[in-house]
């Protein structure tokens, strides 16, 4: 009988580690899944910051070159306008001249 016993007592302990591997492949298996859909979530962002990365830089070399035609077109009014400061001072004197 006590042979039966432990051999009842080993064929449960026996069916209870099946049921707790068959459980932690399940969770296993559900862990793997999901930590697969966060590497696909995570590969997408990544592509899509990098996007953005692209068109973040080819607009700020974009402005670059905007601002530095503008700076040059500034410094050629500046040019301009300190030529049309003389001209002023030239007519005034010569208009002082004529009076």
């Amino acid at each position: 009988e006590a042979f039966g016993q432990a051999h009842t007592n080993h064929k449960k302990v026996a069916a209870d580690g099946e049921s707790r591997e068959g459980t932690l492949i399940q969770e296993s298996a559900t862990k793997e899944e999901y930590y697969m859909k966060k590497v696909m979530e995570l590969q997408t962002e990544l592509k899509q910051l990098r996007n953005v990365l692209a068109n973040t830089q080819s607009e700020n070399e974009r402005l670059n070159s905007v601002a530095q035609e503008l700076r040059e077109i500034n410094q050629n009014v500046e040019i301009q306008r300190g030529r049309l400061r003389d001209d002023i001072k030239e007519y005034k004197f010569r208009e002082s001249r004529l009076l």
